[in-house]
């Protein structure tokens, strides 16, 4: 009974860490191209390179998630 709960809840806890990352992806990535379209581009770039950042948070977690929630 313990484990499925302490399963569950690790599951619970990566899901919310990847939709996290995808959404702060999709907020620096939109602003970084507002940015660009305002003619600031050294802010702009910023912003889209944090954004990739986050993206291969995310798609790191999301490949690794199973053998997260095994450990």
């Amino acid at each position: 009974m313990v484990h499925r709960l302490v399963s569950g809840a690790l599951r619970a806890v990566i899901m919310s860490a990847i939709t996290l990352l995808a959404g702060g992806t999709l907020v620096c990535a939109h602003a970084g191209i507002l940015r660009l379209c305002m003619g600031t581009p050294t802010a702009g770039v910023t912003f889209l390179g944090i954004a990739a950042g986050l993206a291969i948070g995310a798609a790191l977690l999301i490949r690794y998630r199973n053998d997260l929630v095994d450990c």
